[in-house]
């Protein structure tokens, strides 16, 4: 199954007024690959650049599941984030962060 481009969805879905950039805002997390996407700073703002891949589940992914396809420990704790509100700054610090396993490597 390939991604499919914005401009391929019915009229009625789409709502933003620029039709030439950003094209692919939408996309599942692949779960057949070896190896994630990139995790970006702004995946608050575009959550739905990281769907998670099971159908049933209909949702972006969350803080913990980005963490993780960025290689950080289930018990990382990330500054300024409290039971489970202030999600932006979790994800600004996930994405921007070195990813623990390349740091490692390097």
């Amino acid at each position: 199954m390939g991604r499919l481009d914005y401009n391929d969805l019915p009229e009625r879905l789409k709502t933003h007024k620029n039709r030439n950039a950003f094209l692919d805002r939408f996309k599942v997390v692949a779960d057949n690959v070896n190896y994630s996407q990139t995790v970006v700073a702004h995946i608050a703002k575009d959550g739905h650049y990281y769907i998670h891949p099971d159908i049933e589940q209909n949702r972006s992914i969350s803080v913990r599941e980005a963490a993780r396809l960025q290689s950080f420990p289930d018990d990382y704790y990330f500054e300024g984030v409290k039971e489970g509100r202030n999600r932006t700054a979790a994800f600004k610090q996930i994405g921007n962060a070195l990813p623990p396993l390349m740091g490692k490597a390097a």
